[in-house]
């Protein structure tokens, strides 16, 4: 196959959708995948298709693989795209793309935690508030210093380093249903996320 040759296999739906899942314009698409704006346009209602090196590049923009793009059904409904949604409307701007990629990455950590405990009782963060009928948030400031071991006093003057203190909060986190995963985020606004799940929360 040329690599000239054009892709008429490739669904434009699922090009659009790619794009739009991760909140890019065609403009900023077109920018980052070295794809004129014309043709992705073009590309998503189905009128042109690109090259294999075009599709390449996409697939690797989108972070999905070069035959999620040969499917001709929808895709199916994503509960990530149901969860950037809410959060756009809740803080009333859009996502970053790296904001997106992280609660992917977020996400299919808690996938991967399902399988390692799937044979194994683990803890869970809201059994224990329930067990020990924590209802307010001052309750819940002092619940959690005795749960972490962690008084005032300790947390000013035992740890020197904030990766010493994270190292700590991690571990005792863990004992109470509650996982940490460190990363960069590389965006401005946003330094952390916190995904809710009944028997996970990272």
């Amino acid at each position: 196959m040329a690599r000239s040759e054009r892709m008429t296999s490739v669904a434009p739906t699922r090009l659009k959708y790619a794009r739009e899942y991760y909140g890019l314009s065609i403009e900023e698409a077109s920018k980052r995948a070295c794809v004129k704006p014309d043709a992705l346009a073009a590309f998503e209602t189905g009128n042109e298709f690109p090259t294999y090196p075009m599709l390449e590049r996409l697939s690797e923009l989108y972070n999905r693989p070069l035959l999620f793009f040969f499917f001709q059904s929808k895709p199916p409904q994503d509960q990530l795209l149901v969860e950037f949604r809410s959060s756009e409307s809740q803080s009333g701007r859009p996502l970053e793309m790296q904001v997106r990629m992280m609660m992917e990455k977020a996400d299919w950590y808690r996938l991967q935690l399902e399988t390692l405990h799937a044979d194994t009782n683990t803890v869970r963060f809201f059994a224990l508030l329930q067990q020990n009928q924590v209802e307010t948030d001052q309750h819940l400031i002092q619940w959690l210093r005795e749960q972490l071991d962690l008084p005032l006093k300790k947390q000013k003057t035992k740890f020197r380093r904030a990766n010493e203190l994270l190292e700590y909060l991690r571990d005792k986190l863990y004992q109470i249903g509650i996982y940490v995963f460190k990363d960069s985020f590389k965006a401005d606004e946003v330094s952390g996320l916190c995904l809710y799940d009944e028997d996970y929360h990272c």
